[in-house]
């Protein structure tokens, strides 16, 4: 079996066209951009308006942690300053009325309740140094309801509030 001049061409062909390819590729693609100019700058924009989001997204999410962490510690600082800060000062305050009253009013036994702090989100209040939740009870007497500045305490002959500013 013998191959004609054509058959023989065609069966070459895509070596040395692979080979040139391979040399020249570079010359090649440089010279193909040239024809496609246009798609290259269409592929910059898309390229800038992607980088453009991104960073914008970026930015937003770098607040949205900082938000975070700030709201972590607003709580952790709440906690810490209901459990150092306004109940010893409750405390001391509590002493000294309780030694004035001892010297002025000794046989008049009267509770007297003093609110240092609200916390209505969580039903929480700080009464004579104590930390109390709603229907709970501090000296027989019960906390019906807690707002964002009274307290309203149940007694057995009736409702009394208590203001954090009096």
């Amino acid at each position: 079996m013998r191959l004609n001049r054509y058959q023989i061409i065609m069966l070459i062909l895509p070596f040395v066209i692979n080979g040139v390819v391979y040399m020249y590729n570079e010359t090649i693609i440089y010279n193909i951009s040239h024809f496609f100019s246009d798609y290259k700058e269409y592929a910059n924009k898309d390229l800038e308006k992607k980088i453009d989001i991104y960073l914008k997204i970026d930015a937003k999410n770098k607040i949205y942690n900082e938000i975070e962490k700030k709201i972590a510690l607003r709580d952790k600082n709440a906690n810490w300053i209901a459990e150092n800060v306004l109940y010893e000062k409750a405390e001391i305050e509590q002493k000294a009325k309780v030694k004035q009253k001892a010297v002025v009013h000794k046989k008049i036994k009267t509770k007297v309740f003093r609110l240092t702090a609200v916390f209505p989100k969580k039903n929480l209040a700080i009464i004579n140094g104590q930390i109390v939740r709603e229907k709970s009870t501090i000296n027989g007497v019960k906390i019906a309801k807690v707002e964002n500045h009274r307290v309203l305490l149940r007694y057995k002959k009736g409702l009394r509030w208590v203001s954090l500013f009096q």
